[in-house]
């Protein structure tokens, strides 16, 4: 009996994730006063891959990121340009974003206005806004200078939509 349990565990395969089964070591352990019942112990290894079970993260994951420059290391100037306020409220779009060093003057490059005083600016989307508190008129031709940075974005699963990925 002993024999036919160690031919039958050895080389069994519980499962694909498994080793196939190898004898470690057998012994006779005891019996019973009466020598009618004998106990043998046989040992047996094999090998699988123990995987903690996977909680879904608490957060949204990662689909879609933009990367832009402090500090205007490698910033791209552009030129005195004539820009009109327009809409309600009153703005002017640059047309880049990662905006710096923006520099605002009337139209004649006789007054400087001041940034949070006259006017603000969004930076990451290239938008002024004209503040009513300041000296700017309503719809006023002005003239802007600034320097922008290239913008980077990342899509997770290379989708070039961040929510349809196409992979």
């Amino acid at each position: 009996m002993l024999e036919s349990i160690r031919v039958a565990l050895t080389g069994f395969q519980p499962n694909t994730g498994c080793t196939k089964m190898k004898p470690l070591r057998e012994r006779f352990i005891d019996r019973d006063k009466q020598g009618g019942v004998w106990v043998y112990e046989m040992v047996f290894a094999t090998r699988t891959m123990a995987v903690e079970a996977y909680q879904p993260p608490a957060f949204p994951l990662f689909i879609h990121g933009t990367a832009r420059e402090e500090e205007g290391v490698t910033t791209i100037p552009v030129g005195v340009a004539l820009l009109t306020f327009s809409g309600n409220p009153n703005v002017v779009t640059l047309g880049q974003g990662n905006i710096s060093a923006v520099i605002m003057m009337s139209s004649n490059l006789t007054t400087t206005y001041v940034n949070g005083t006259d006017y603000t600016v969004d930076i990451v989307n290239g938008v002024i806004t004209r503040l009513t508190s300041g000296a700017i008129a309503i719809n006023a031709t002005v003239a802007v200078s600034y320097s922008y940075s290239d913008v980077v974005t990342a899509l997770a699963s290379g989708g070039s939509v961040p929510f349809a990925p196409n992979n």
